[in-house]
């Protein structure tokens, strides 16, 4: 049973780093949590840029087995309150052997990449940049699992 973390996008800042290493830290021995890249490639001529994307797209899909259980981050998918966000993980994680979140590149995850999803989800109403949803992404992860382990981290 694990989370994946699959993302397309350039080197991440050391301070984007530290804060999803803080939050994987926490989820040791509770949650395996696996952080996979998809490095961003031929973006300087815009011609190439529809190919990079279905390569990228079709590289992170090939890292995700068959029978995984697969949630698309999109700004128009479902919205959660941090409780509702916790249950659903937590019910995935107990139906399915591994559940893996998308997060695509700066034009967002191809057609494909949605279509392999069962669920998508936002994170926010909000557009952040892609470095920040990834904090994000990490740090709810970790407030589901203090919530369904009734951890003092989540305050109602």
């Amino acid at each position: 049973m694990g989370i994946y973390i699959h993302t397309i996008s350039a080197r991440a800042p050391s301070w984007v780093q530290e804060g999803c290493q803080e939050y994987a830290e926490r989820l040791k021995g509770r949650w395996s949590l696996t952080w996979q890249n998809t490095p961003i490639k031929g973006r300087s001529n815009p011609k190439n840029i529809a190919a990079e994307r279905q390569k990228e797209s079709l590289h992170m899909l090939s890292r995700i087995p068959e029978q995984s259980f697969v949630i698309a981050l999109e700004e128009r998918g479902k919205r959660f309150d941090s409780q509702t966000f916790s249950k659903t993980l937590t019910s995935s994680l107990e139906n399915f052997r591994d559940v893996h979140f998308l997060l695509g590149g700066p034009e967002g995850l191809t057609i494909k990449a949605k279509e392999r999803a069962q669920q998508t989800w936002s994170l926010s109403e909000l557009t952040f940049p892609h470095s920040v949803a990834r904090i994000i992404l990490y740090e709810q992860i970790y407030r589901a699992w203090s919530i369904a382990h009734q951890h003092p981290y989540h305050n109602e």
